[in-house]
C-alpha cells in the first residue's frame, strides 16, 4: 500500500496540526515529547510524511504505520528537510533523528539520562532534548 494511504488510513494527513497555539500546546503537555512541523522518512523514499506530532499520545499509531510499511521511520524537525538540509544523504539525516520507529518493535520509551531526553527504541538510544519528568510508553 502507499504510504500516503497508511497514513490517511489512520487519519494521520499529510500537514496534520494538533493546535492552533503552539505554545498554549506545550504549556498544556508539559511531559509530552511534541514536534511541530516533524518530517517522517523512510529510507527507500526520503520524506513521506510532515505535520504535528505528540509522540507521547501518537506513539502507538506511528508504531502501527512503521509495522505496515515494514520499513524504520526516522522523526526529524521541520529544519533538517527544508532550506537544502533535504539533500542531504538519508543517513546524514539519519543522525539527526529526534524519535526512530523500527517494525514490530514491542516498546517505545522516553527517559532521562544526565538530564536529557532519551528515547529507546530496541537497542538504541538517541538524545532528543532536556526534560523533567521520565515517562514510559509501551505500544
Amino acid at each position: 500500500m502507499e504510504t500516503n494511504n497508511i497514513f490517511n488510513k489512520h487519519e494521520f494527513h499529510v500537514g496534520r496540526l494538533i493546535t492552533g497555539s503552539k505554545s498554549s500546546y506545550r504549556e498544556n503537555h508539559p511531559n509530552d515529547l511534541i514536534i511541530f512541523n516533524a518530517n517522517i522518512l523512510i529510507q527507500s523514499k526520503g520524506k513521506i510524511w510532515h505535520g504535528d506530532l505528540n509522540i507521547t499520545k501518537d506513539a502507538k499509531i506511528l508504531q502501527r504505520i512503521c509495522n505496515e510499511i515494514n520499513e524504520k521511520m526516522i522523526i526529524v524537525s521541520e529544519m533538517l528537510c527544508r532550506f537544502g538540509m533535504e539533500e542531504k544523504s538519508y543517513s546524514e539525516i539519519e543522525k539527526n533523528a529526534r524519535v526512530i520507529f523500527k517494525p514490530k518493535s514491542k516498546n517505545y520509551k522516553k527517559a532521562v539520562i544526565d538530564g536529557f531526553d532519551v528515547v529507546e527504541n530496541g537497542n538504541m538510544s538517541i538524545i532528543v532534548g532536556r526534560i523533567k519528568k521520565y515517562n514510559k510508553i509501551k505500544i
